[in-house]
């Protein structure tokens, strides 16, 4: 999944560009593992790309049952709303420095 539709979009990045992964499926069917293997791929490749002393931050959240949780700060709830743009705003989401390991 990772080679074939996330690689290419990584260099967007850059240029104030927006990534979005979205898991769908019933429970048990693999997102959880699915989204882990892409997103240590991904960031894993974005150190490479970066200028040197780049900072990435990474927010996690998941809609269950029609409710947002988040998924980097206890399963705090969260409000997703549209703002005065229509850009849809997640309020609350934490987001965390990633640090190259």
């Amino acid at each position: 999944m990772y080679e074939f539709q996330l690689s290419n979009l990584l260099p967007s990045l850059f240029q104030k560009g927006v990534i979005t992964l979205f898991a769908y499926g019933q429970t048990g069917s693999g997102k959880t593992f699915t989204v882990n293997s892409v997103t240590q791929d991904a960031c894993v490749e974005l150190f490479k790309l970066a200028p040197s002393g780049t900072q990435f931050y990474m927010s996690f959240f998941e809609i269950y049952g029609g409710k947002a949780s988040d998924l980097l700060n206890g399963k705090k709830k969260l409000a997703i709303q549209e703002d005065a743009n229509s850009r849809i705003q997640v309020v609350g989401l934490e987001e965390k420095l990633a640090i190259d390991a």
